[in-house]
This record gives C-alpha cells, structure tokens and sequence, in this order.
C-alpha cells in the first residue's frame, strides 16, 4: 500500500505540475484521467499481489495445522495399534497386527517406524508349540497359547510379504523400509515374491521347523544370514535373485532341514558361505522337474573355511556362467557336494580344493 501511495503522488506531480518551458502545452483532462486510471490500475495490481500473498500464508498456516492434526490422529492410532499388540489375548494381538499394518500404508513419514514395530515383536522369545503323546491338561493349555501366538506371528511374515509383492513406489510403499529380522525364529510363513528394496537382514535368525517361502524374492542390495541356524525347516530359495554387494550365510550353521536353491539367480559381488557349518540336512543347487539349478553368472562364491561334513550339498546342474564358485580353501571336505561328472573337464567358474579340482566327487543321488 505504501507504494502504491508512492506511485499515485510521484506520477500526480509527474503529469500535473506547471510547465517549466513556455512551449510545454499544459496536461489536457483526457491525459489526468489516463494517468488516474493508470494509477488505479497500479494500486489493484499490487493490491491483488497483496492478497496473493496474504491467502498463500494462510493457506501455508491451515496446511500446517492440517498436518499438525494428522500427525496427532497418526500417533493416537499408533499408540492404540501397539497397546492391541501387547495384549494378553491372541485375537487382540492380531487386531494390532492388522491396525499397524494399515497405519504403515497410510502414514510416510511413520512407516519405518511401524515396521519397526512389527518386526521387533518377531524378535521377542518364541519356541515353536510341540505337543508331546498323551498330553496333560495343562500341557493342552500351553500349546492351545503358543500355536495361537504362531498365528500371529505367521501373520505379520505373510503382511511383510504381502506389501512387498506390490508394485514399488517410493514414499507410498514398503519396499523401501529397513527389515530387522535378526534373531528371529522362524516357523512358518510366506515371503515369496517380495521385492527387499531397502536393508534387511536375517543374521541369528533360526529355522527349527515347518516352510518358510522365499520363492522369487528379490534382495537387489543384498541380504545377510550371518550366523543363522538352519535346524529342521523346509527354506525355499526357488528362483530367488541375490543382488547387491553381499549377500551373506557367513558361518551359517545347516545341521537339519531342506534348503532349496533350485534356480536361484546369484548374481551377488560376494556370495559368501565362508566358515558355513554343513553337517546335515540337505542345500539344493540342483535342477528339478522342469526348474534349472542355481546360475552363478556373476560376482564370486566364496565357501572359504566351510565344512562339508554331513549335509547333503548338491551341485548337480548348477549353470556355471561368468560367476566363480570357490572351494579351494574349506576347512572339511569329508563329505563334499555332488557334482555333475564333468566329461569335458571342471567349468572355468568352479575351483575345487586340491585334488578335486581335477577329480571332482562322483555324482549321487540325494538323499
């Protein structure tokens, strides 16, 4: 408004001051309405600037209080979702699975939080239900508790795999979120057709038992089972893609169990087995029925300190293309994998210890 007044009384005196040249024509009415509606024109254009800037503001302020009023439902919503989860009963439990689960689709900026949540009660103390012959009452009752806490459990794997077989899109999605899976046991549940976008790791975690899926999940930036058990349960790598810079079962112990890597793609810098326990159970590369075995086209292999002293490791029909597989240091080779008879030679990608290299073990049949 100030220059607005400004204008209006240099251009009056501009136009409207006496001639300071005898042959100067004094301003005609025409020319001081121009000038007037020139004036006016000025003052509404800044005014509407004004105006502009003044509903900006405003509309920045309710945004901001809108915001503030989400923020604040968001936290009710998430405070209630985690007092469902630390209930004593198991369908209130679930509840709050689903509740934090719905909260992490609509909330951004919470969403890594929310799964936080979710993945930190996986990691609370849990040993599968097993209910022994003729069971008392009281053993009824305490497996009636833990198979219904397994259900919970299994239900936030299959959500986490749920949300993850989406199509990825950044700051709407999962995918993106870090996973902490360390140390959790798993019995059951799928994660199949997810897409780990983001950090997830499996170091500690247990397999003592029943199917866990991992059939054509993508780890594009890598993943880690450092120290994981593998004990008893079926673990489907089937057609799994190993991405990134590592990805990891360094010291990973295998002492029972099936462990599928049926057409897994390795494609990893590092696919590290090192100091890796296999003393039982079964690791599959092999082919079956119409899936090829595991393709190692890049990156390397590395099985250096690894015993190979009970389990079954097949590499019957494993595609050795580009990728190194290396053996050449492990630390038992009591019981070595099964490989192809390699008629033309062992392929360029596989180097085996010692005399195996020339003389690989004879293929049999799995057990």
């Amino acid at each position: 408004m100030a220059v607005a007044v400004a204008v209006l009384i240099g251009m009056w005196v501009l136009f409207t001051s006496k001639p300071t040249t005898p042959l100067a024509a004094p301003p005609t009415d025409a020319l001081l309405l121009e000038i007037l509606r020139l004036i006016f024109y000025a003052i509404a254009g800044i005014g509407g600037v004004v105006a502009l800037t003044i509903a900006y503001r405003k509309q920045r302020l309710g945004e901001a209080a809108e915001a503030r009023e989400d923020a604040k439902l968001f936290t009710e919503q998430f405070a209630a979702a985690a007092d469902q989860l630390s209930s004593d009963q198991a369908a209130n439990r679930l509840a709050g699975v689903y509740a934090m689960a719905s909260l992490a689709d609509d909330w951004n900026r919470g969403r890594q939080q929310c799964v936080n949540v979710l993945c930190a009660y996986l990691q609370l103390p849990y040993e599968p239900p097993t209910l022994p012959e003729d069971p008392t009452a009281e053993q009824q009752a305490a497996y009636k508790l833990t198979a219904q806490e397994r259900q919970v459990r299994h239900t936030i794997v299959n959500i986490i795999g749920e949300r993850l077989r989406f199509e990825p899109v950044r700051g709407k999605t999962w995918h993106w979120c870090t996973f902490d899976f360390e140390r959790v046991t798993f019995d059951g549940g799928s994660l199949h057709g997810a897409s780990f976008k983001g950090h997830v790791s499996f170091n500690q975690a247990q397999f003592p038992t029943g199917f866990i899926g991992f059939v054509g999940t993508e780890f594009p930036t890598g993943v880690g089972f450092f120290q994981a058990e593998f004990s008893g349960a079926t673990v489907k790598f089937i057609d799994t893609k190993f991405a990134g810079e590592v990805c990891t079962f360094y010291s990973a112990k295998f002492t029972d169990g099936i462990i599928s890597f049926r057409h897994a793609q390795i494609t990893a810098d590092l696919f590290n087995f090192s100091q890796a326990n296999l003393s039982g159970g079964s690791l599959h590369f092999s082919p079956n029925g119409n899936l090829n075995g595991a393709r190692f086209s890049e990156g390397s292999a590395l099985f250096e300190g690894a015993c190979f002293s009970g389990a079954v490791v097949d590499f019957q029909g494993a595609q050795f293309a580009g990728g190194i597989v290396d053996l050449r240091e492990v630390a038992d080779w009591s019981v070595p994998p099964n490989f192809d008879a390699f008629p033309n030679g062992v392929p360029a990608g596989l180097l085996l210890p010692g005399k195996a290299t020339d003389a690989p073990a004879p293929p049999r049949s799995p057990s």
